[in-house]
């Protein structure tokens, strides 16, 4: 076998191990989620945890985004930015983005519920406590 075949079936081993779904455990108020996320997505997620709690909500951001370049559609992730954006004051963004990831978690109803309590919480910080109402009702099935 030649020097370069091996290194390609080599690289197709690594890419194909590391694109593979893996099962995380993320907390959430409702209790943690499960879900299946790449490997590289989960590490920027947990990067992003941990810039949160040294209080660099900036390269936080970043690593979220950094994770949904790689997967657009990972719904954790749309929701740990839209926590972010949150914070960050960005309310209207943070609306969007919450909503994005209740389009993107048909299986997951906790983060789903999750995803409307945020967006309550949102619409809260604006002074709108009927939209605030109505998003509780659907995180809480009213």
């Amino acid at each position: 076998m030649s020097r370069n075949f091996k290194g390609f079936a080599l690289l197709c081993l690594l890419l194909a191990l590391t694109s593979c779904a893996a099962p995380v455990r993320l907390p959430t108020e409702e209790g943690p989620v499960v879900y299946d996320s790449q490997p590289a997505v989960v590490a920027l997620l947990s990067d992003a945890e941990r810039e949160t709690g040294a209080g660099d909500l900036d390269r936080a951001a970043a690593a979220l985004e950094r994770a949904l370049r790689i997967d657009p559609g990972d719904a954790m992730a749309w929701h740990q930015l839209a926590k972010l954006r949150l914070q960050q004051g960005a309310i209207n963004e943070a609306i969007s983005l919450a909503n994005k990831s209740t389009q993107l978690a048909n299986d997951t109803p906790a983060l789903q519920r999750a995803n409307w309590r945020l967006v309550a919480d949102a619409y809260d910080e604006k002074g709108d406590t009927a939209k605030a109402r109505r998003a509780r009702e659907r995180a809480f099935g009213n």
